[in-house]
């Protein structure tokens, strides 16, 4: 299992579990899935495939 795939896992698991405590502020998984699915989304929209490297 990739960090993706455990990311995703959690988010239907317990959506409003904190993923990520910074600072006193907090990300849910929920919350984090959908933000590292928009980033995804952005960059293969960019023409970035799987095995890229991106920077």
């Amino acid at each position: 299992m990739n960090i993706a795939q455990h990311v995703e896992r959690a988010a239907k698991l317990f959506p409003d579990k904190p993923a990520i405590i910074f600072e006193g502020a907090q990300l849910q998984y929920a919350d984090l899935n959908t933000r590292a699915n928009r980033v995804a989304n952005a960059l293969k929209a960019h023409g970035v495939q799987r095995g890229d490297r991106v920077a």
